[in-house]
């Protein structure tokens, strides 16, 4: 996703579910392991 008219086609499909620039940017595998032990995502 990296719009709010392709989350609204999404959703309109049904969809409850969808990543992307729209929601945040690409992390490398470290950045993402950081995130996970902050707890800011689960």
């Amino acid at each position: 996703m990296e719009t709010q008219t392709q989350l609204a086609a999404v959703n309109a499909e049904g969809f409850d579910e969808a990543q992307g620039y729209l929601f945040a940017r690409p992390l490398s595998a470290e950045q993402v392991f950081e995130v996970i032990q902050a707890g800011q995502i689960e």
